[in-house]
């Protein structure tokens, strides 16, 4: 679904893009996603640079087995097609919705043809590279350092829609690397102090107790 970007409601502060200028803008457009639909397609062409504005989404892999793997969590303020467009991949790997999603996505063309020789365009996107990088690396570091139930607890905050928390518990136990046993473990702990309650296709959660038990929580 293709619409005007002027006008969308964004969570993703564009300030921090100064090569969004009026010229640029006004060759964007903003893409709308609903819940599970991808906004990357994996192994297909990718040709738009897009900047998610609103909602959050997931970065999946599949194993030569066809297993499906979480790889990280995309946030507003993050890009997408980046990897891509720099030549370090060359297969784009899916990326789907979790909940309502929406992107401002910049042309090839726009980029070919104004953004190409800007030095700033490519310091940034070498810049958000890097964050996304650190965020992955600071994710494996946390599994030895914070314990579990913080983890998920914090994970669980971060990417509930509406208050209802309804990620893959399989993908999610591989994702923060402990056992699906363990993991259900957590989440009856969780039900029996009434931090969540269990609900079809997922949980509901007491938000404000949730983050309570992470405050009070010994990290």
């Amino acid at each position: 679904m293709l619409q005007s970007p002027w006008g969308a409601r964004t969570d993703a502060p564009l300030a921090a893009f100064p090569f969004l200028t009026d010229a640029v803008l006004r060759q964007c457009v903003c893409r709308t996603f609903g819940d599970r639909e991808p906004l990357v397609t994996a192994g297909a062409p990718v040709p738009d640079l897009m900047i998610v504005l609103r909602g959050r989404a997931r970065i999946m892999a599949t194993a030569a087995n066809g297993k499906a793997a979480l790889l990280q969590f995309v946030q507003p303020g993050d890009l997408l097609g980046e990897l891509t467009l720099v030549g370090a991949e060359d297969a784009a790997k899916a990326v789907l919705a979790i909940g309502p999603v929406a992107c401002l996505a910049i042309p090839q063309s726009v980029i070919e043809a104004q953004l190409a020789t800007a030095p700033a365009f490519w310091q940034l996107l070498a810049q958000h590279i890097g964050v996304k990088l650190l965020r992955r690396m600071t994710h494996m570091a946390s599994a030895q350092t914070q314990a579990f139930k913080y983890r998920l607890a914090e994970l669980m905050l971060t990417v509930a829609v509406a208050g209802v928390y309804q990620e893959n518990n399989v993908q999610i136990a591989d994702y923060l690397g402990v056992s699906y046993r363990h993991l259900m473990y957590t989440l009856r702990q969780f039900r029996e102090a009434g931090l969540i309650a269990k609900q079809p296709g997922g949980y509901r959660l007491d938000a404000p107790a949730m983050r309570a038990f992470l405050t009070a929580g010994d990290r």
